[in-house]
Order: structure tokens, then sequence, then C-alpha cells
């Protein structure tokens, strides 16, 4: 009977330890400052359909993503534009852990004024960085495709 109980603790805890970390995105969605609920999220893990989830009531979203793969987050809705973001979660240092990132999501109306969307790309980058400060978005890319998109209005 010790034998079966001592078997079950080292391999119960082996799975424990063997687990790999979490990323929760977390965040609301909107367009100009008013959230949108029921908007359908789509998580591709490695060019694979993943998840599929949405938006409460209130545009608030939640979604747990295992480290160790690379993700594309894709927000949609019917009338307004898709957007999508880019979630490196592998890193060769780490592999555990639990991370927390917030991103906002603005959604344009698809009549929206002078708005071609017919070639958009990720609106952000988002990486691991190391254990103590987790993800972070790539800020010289999110730079440049808020220029691409200030420009969809002009």
């Amino acid at each position: 009977m010790r034998t079966v109980l001592l078997l079950l603790f080292v391999g119960s805890s082996s799975i424990l330890f063997a687990q790999k970390g979490v990323l929760t995105l977390q965040g609301r969605v909107e367009n100009q400052k008013v959230r949108i609920p029921n908007v359908v999220i789509e998580v591709y893990k490695d060019n694979e359909l993943f998840l599929t989830d949405s938006t409460e009531r209130n545009g608030v979203y939640k979604v747990d993503l295992d480290l160790g793969s690379v993700y594309n987050v894709s927000f949609k809705k019917k009338g307004y534009v898709r957007k999508s973001i880019a979630v490196v979660g592998q890193s060769e240092k780490i592999e555990q852990g639990r991370y927390f990132f917030q991103l906002d999501i603005e959604l344009f109306r698809l009549d929206q004024e002078g708005l071609d969307h017919s070639v958009l790309p990720p609106a952000a980058m988002l990486y691991l960085v190391d254990d103590k400060t987790g993800f972070a978005y790539d800020k010289r890319y999110v730079k440049w495709i808020s220029g691409e998109y200030r420009d969809l209005d002009d």
C-alpha cells in the first residue's frame, strides 16, 4: 500500500513539475472608447486553430496561451475590420512560469471613411523577454504599424 501511494505521489509531482508556463492575455475590445460585446476571438497555435472564444457583454476577454509556441490571436465581428496580434511564446531560456499581459484592442468599423482594410498586418507583436520581465510588445513594430493604421485615415 505504501509503495502504491509513493508511486502516485512521485508520478503526480513529476507531472506538476513538467507543466509548461502560461501567458494570460487579457483586455477589452473597443471602438472609439465604446466596448464591443461578442467579438469572436480565434487563436491559432503554430498555424493550427487552437481556440475559439468571444468577448463578454462588457467587451472584456481573457485567453490562456501555453509557452513554447507561436500564436496569432485574431479579433473579428461582423461590421468591423478583423485585427490580429502575433505572440511569440518561445524562448530558449524560459518554458515555465505564469505571465499576464493587458492588451486592449481597437476595432475599426467597416463603414469608416477612407479605410483600406485589404492588407492589414498584425496590430502588435508580443514576445517573451525573460523570467523577471515576462512579456513585452515590440515598441518599434507598434510605432511602425500605428503609423500604417493612421495613414488609413488620410
